[in-house]
């Protein structure tokens, strides 16, 4: 019943992944409306929420074109070369940002930024990235501010130039940590122990055949979402620059996989109780018995 009750939490209740997946869309589907009205800075905005809730390329990508749009060419650098390192643009796509991402980095510089294994640092456009980092800014003055490790922050005045690199490097000492005071040893008190209950006993068989059916309806349904998910797939082959069918395609993806492993649970745990259940001792008693109480529920067996 336990196994029943943990396959019915991991279909029936959201994930936060699902959540930031739902939330990306809708970033997304604002990003888009704004691009439409001509509102560049805002659909730059949108989409980059949007790859920030959900890491996608195409969410990139849309930011790097509308950044671009806006003549921002340190944000549109920036967000193309996200879109390209995480991959998955279609190979036409990714030669036309390589492209676009050298014609507009000829009017910046480079700030290469390095620092102590775990750094991270805040700059212009970016808000806070691990070190080391490589990043294009536009020409001028810039501050650039240590934020992790927060007992080590400092910052640096970098002079920008375009077509040039300038080198950051951060040092600082490790931060001893505080001695802990000495201390007597101390014994803990025994934990309390619940005095025994009894509980009533759920008859293995019902228990047993019904996960069996609940197996046999999760397989139904795993059928179902598959064939749809091929569908989606199809859909998605058809057109690779579709975000929302890719998204379609992959939610249903997952969707197949959870189905069926509770069908397999649900059934597999079923049929094992079943088993058991048939199994008696010599006096012709169950040999196995089920127990529910407030505390939970617990499955024993004799063979």
């Amino acid at each position: 019943m336990a196994l029943a009750v943990v396959a019915f939490v991991v279909l029936g209740l959201p994930t936060a992944a699902q959540a930031d997946h739902e939330a990306a869309k809708q970033l997304f589907r604002a990003g888009r409306a704004a691009y439409e009205r001509g509102d560049f800075r805002a659909a730059a905005a949108s989409f980059e929420q949007a790859a920030q809730a959900e890491p996608h390329a195409q969410a990139w990508y849309a930011a790097g074109d509308a950044w671009a749009s806006a003549r921002s060419a340190d944000r549109a650098v920036y967000a193309f070369e996200r879109a390209l390192e995480l991959g998955g643009l279609p190979p036409k796509r990714v030669q036309e940002v390589e492209r676009r991402v050298a014609t507009l980095s000829r009017r910046l510089g480079v700030a290469d930024i390095r620092g102590p294994t775990g750094s991270a640092v805040t700059v212009a456009h970016v808000p806070r990235a691990e070190l080391p980092l490589r990043v294009y800014l536009q020409p001028g003055d810039h501050r650039v501010e240590l934020i992790e490790p927060a007992y080590a922050a400092q910052s640096k005045q970098v002079q920008i130039t375009a077509g040039k690199t300038v080198e950051v490097t951060f040092d600082y000492e490790p931060q001893e940590p505080d001695a802990a005071p000495v201390s007597e040893p101390t014994v803990a008190p025994p934990e309390p122990v619940d005095p025994p209950t009894d509980e009533p006993a759920v008859a293995p068989a019902v228990a047993g055949w019904a996960m069996v059916g609940l197996g046999a309806a999760s397989a139904v349904v795993a059928a179902a979402v598959t064939a749809v998910a091929l569908d989606a797939r199809d859909e998605w082959e058809a057109d690779r620059r579709d975000m929302d069918l890719f998204d379609r395609a992959e939610t249903l993806r997952t969707a197949t996989g959870i189905t069926w492993l509770a069908a397999g649970v649900l059934t597999a745990a079923g049929s094992t109780i079943l088993i058991v259940d048939a199994i008696t001792n010599d006096q012709g008693a169950p040999a196995a018995s089920l127990r529910i109480g407030p505390r939970g529920a617990a499955l024993t067996g004799r063979w």
